[in-house]
């Protein structure tokens, strides 16, 4: 009968492995099926690049506000018998960052071809996209002003005008 009682057992044995590699192998696809959900993990990488990037601080010159960082560029030039654009100005403060760094799905400054189907839309669409921020099919987020809130609507456009200027 011993060999009885080993027969049994190791079926029995035998049975309760079966079952829980099958379990494992469905816990193993399901966890596939449910994380494969590629938009939200580029909306979370997108989230961590905006909180990577955003501004530390805003520097104030003198009693001026971030809204004349514009004329606080010209001034600084105008010192050394030059102007400065004070959409460049702006885009090298603070677009670069992504603008210039080769990030997927997002238009490099420079790139005609990155460029070309998005100034086709409109300076309008351009300049409401980079003011009130934007988040595209790709899931990549354009922030809010760049994330630097304390930049005028007028200090938005001229980067925007900069960049597509550089990129046609």
């Amino acid at each position: 009968m011993s060999k009885d009682e080993d027969q049994v057992f190791l079926q029995n044995f035998l049975i309760i492995i079966v079952m829980l590699l099958g379990m494992i192998s469905l816990l193993v696809i399901l966890s596939r099926v449910i994380g494969s959900n590629d938009q939200a993990i580029a909306k979370q990488r997108a989230m961590v690049l905006i909180e990577l990037t955003k501004p530390i601080g805003n520097v104030r010159l003198s009693s001026t506000s971030g809204s004349d960082i514009a004329s606080a560029a010209n001034t600084s030039g105008s010192d050394i018998g030059e102007t400065v654009d004070p959409g460049k100005k702006i885009y090298e403060s603070l677009c670069t960052s992504c603008h210039s760094t080769g990030l997927p799905n997002v238009p490099q400054i420079g790139s005609s071809e990155d460029w070309v189907d998005r100034i086709a839309q409109g300076e309008l669409l351009l300049y409401e996209r980079a003011i009130n921020g934007f988040t595209g099919s790709s899931g990549m987020v354009m922030p809010a002003k760049g994330g630097n809130t304390s930049l005028s609507d007028d200090d938005i456009k001229a980067a925007v005008d900069y960049m597509v200027e550089g990129s046609q």
